[in-house]
């Protein structure tokens, strides 16, 4: 009965290691268009430069 158990446990750990080794080699993300690549790289650029400029008076 043990060996019944065991043999059953087995079966489905194999079962489940299969079968995400399956979803997980088929899945592969879709490629980020230029234009998002763009704004994203422009958004950075500004916030990095808008945050190492000084504070003006009129700013305040």
């Amino acid at each position: 009965m043990l060996i019944r158990y065991f043999l059953l446990l087995l079966f489905f750990f194999s079962l489940n290691l299969a079968l995400s080794a399956e979803i997980s080699h088929n899945v592969t993300p879709p490629p980020i268009p230029e234009s998002v690549l763009a704004e994203l790289e422009f958004a950075l650029t500004y916030n990095v430069e808008s945050q190492n400029r000084r504070p003006e008076i009129r700013d305040l």
